[in-house]
């Protein structure tokens, strides 16, 4: 999708659909029409406030329908969204902030205090929102509701396709960097909502409006949960991209994913199309619908036809314990934040269910070191590459951007540090990232920055941080330590140590006392020595 930008094309939307709903989150609804004036306030305020066109402001709210409305406001505007982790601590928030030079910031009360405090001294404070959330007042920042009853709504002009997203990964090759996305680009992303439902995606705003008014009127109208969070990719591209076809969002309103909430958003909502993070997410909606069937009040599916999966691992066995309940396509999709597809995967009843083994997707390559594309069977181990949609490069980051982002035989791939290997048939085997990238329920952990902040103890000599296999969360951080002589810590005291600095996911679940951290020739720290350890280890508490 070349033409229209995100702004032009909701526009577009709301002249079609304007009394359908757009999104909706438990009692909380909205249509296009009540979306539209409501963003159009928020607009108005950040503009009076003095941001201009390409100011860029952090968002840092969960999953709901004012996220969805302010996202729409900025886009009307002109401004930049970044989006912000609600579970970084201020430390890490203030990277973000600082590294994206935002000039402005829209947060839930809960995250309120944390954000000023990662805030001070940066731009970020110049303009600040607040979004009830049910915490309580959150700080001294404007409210969101006493905003949109004193702002004049911004009027609707014309917006580039050339405007921009920044989305911030999750921090798979070390710190999160911020991949910077075109509205053009992005809204290619939702190429392959237009190809399901049999329609080529629109280049023109009046291919866009056809569509939506034969979609988004139909009887067949698609409604989308995004179960997994917005402020990650995997949630917005499926929010942007059941919105850009006409369909509804339907968001889930708990703090946390509940999966009894997810099926009885299904029936009410009459969902049909559910994008979920592997199996931290299949798991336990796998066991609740057991649950329902064991107690003879099973959930009503027959509106659902398909749940899609990126992120991380879909086992087998959650795909065919899945299928075991509702007769729909399971598609599990390789993909990033830097751009993508890479490979997909589509099972149905009748199918034998598999893991990380996938098709590549069209234009889809695996290369080696030196360029050459790995041979199918001959066990060589490459790197995922894909052409087509994806964002300009990391902001402000040349060197990280030349290594993912390359010209190979004259086209533009994006290499986003994925290995993989192809079976003599041809179909891709997944495995995984670099050994220092720990992938827990979707959310990235770097072990080097784990590592940095174990080490501040003040009785910590050393340590290393490693994956260990987890059945819920598909890995777990491990930390490996060393003490200092005369000194004492327990595995407890430790754990909350990292807790203080870090987000609470990137806190090791077990800590193992060891007198030596193995290291390389080189001096870095032998993870293979490591994960084998942990592997092999039962759980140690109490002291060295």
């Amino acid at each position: 999708m070349t033409g229209p930008g995100l702004a032009d094309l909701w526009h577009a939307l709301v002249d079609e659909l304007g009394d359908r709903v757009a999104v909706s989150c438990g009692e909380d609804v909205r249509t296009w029409d009540e979306l539209d004036a409501r963003a159009a306030l928020l607009a108005g305020h950040l503009r009076a406030c003095g941001l201009a066109p390409g100011d860029r402001v952090a968002v840092g709210l969960r999953n709901g329908v004012a996220f969805v409305e302010v996202l729409f406001a900025l886009v009307k505007a002109g401004l930049t969204p970044v989006n912000l982790n609600v579970r970084y601590r201020a430390a890490e928030m203030r990277h973000l902030l600082v590294d994206s030079g935002a000039q402005g910031m829209v947060v839930s009360a809960a995250m309120a205090p944390v954000a000023l405090e990662a805030a001070a001294g940066t731009a970020a404070v110049r303009v600040g929102v607040v979004v009830p959330d049910g915490s309580g007042d959150g700080c001294d920042l404007p409210g969101y509701a006493d905003v949109l009853a004193a702002a004049a709504p911004l009027p609707r002009t014309p917006r580039s396709a050339e405007d921009l997203l920044i989305l911030y990964t999750g921090g798979t090759t070390g710190r999160p960097k911020g991949t910077v996305w075109p509205h053009g680009e992005l809204m290619g992303i939702a190429a392959g909502d237009y190809r399901r439902r049999g329609e080529t995606p629109p280049e023109t705003l009046a291919d866009a409006r056809r569509i939506a008014r034969r979609i988004g009127r139909s009887a067949e109208r698609p409604v989308t949960v995004p179960a997994s969070p917005l402020m990650h990719g995997t949630g917005l591209f499926a929010a942007l991209g059941a919105l850009a076809v006409g369909g509804e969002c339907a968001l889930l309103a708990g703090p946390s994913f509940s999966a009894a909430e997810l099926w009885e958003t299904v029936q009410r909502r009459r969902v049909t199309e559910i994008v979920i993070i592997g199996d931290v997410f299949c798991a336990p909606m796998v066991a609740e619908l057991d649950r329902a069937a064991a107690a003879g009040d099973p959930y009503d599916l027959s509106s659902l036809r398909m749940v899609r999966s990126a992120g991380m691992r879909w086992s087998a066995e959650s795909k065919r314990a899945l299928l075991e309940h509702a007769d729909i396509a399971l598609v599990d999709v390789i993909a990033s934040s830097e751009g993508g597809p890479y490979g997909v995967a589509t099972t149905v009843r009748g199918d034998d269910p598999v893991t990380a083994r996938f098709t590549l997707a069209p234009g889809a390559r695996v290369l080696t070191e030196d360029g050459r594309d790995v041979v199918p069977g001959s066990g060589e181990i490459g790197l995922l590459a894909a052409p087509g949609r994806m964002s300009q490069g990391y902001l402000d980051d040349p060197t990280a951007s030349a290594t993912t982002f390359r010209m190979i035989d004259g086209v533009r791939y994006v290499v986003p540090g994925d290995r993989a290997t192809l079976a003599a048939d041809g179909s891709l085997i997944l495995l995984g990232r670099s050994s220092g990238v720990i992938n827990s329920g979707g959310e990235k952990i770097d072990a080097e920055e784990v590592e940095q902040v174990l080490v501040r103890h003040p009785a910590v000599a050393d340590a290393v941080v490693v994956a260990v296999p987890d059945p819920r969360w598909g890995q777990t951080p491990n930390a490996l330590v060393t003490l200092r002589p005369g000194t004492t810590a327990t595995e407890e005291e430790l754990i909350a140590h990292v807790r203080e600095s870090l987000a609470s996911y990137k806190k090791p679940s077990r800590v193992l006392f060891v007198p030596e951290i193995m290291r390389t020739p080189v001096g870095k720290p032998d993870r293979r020595w490591a994960g084998e350890f942990a592997a092999r280890t039962p759980p140690i508490t109490g002291t060295v």
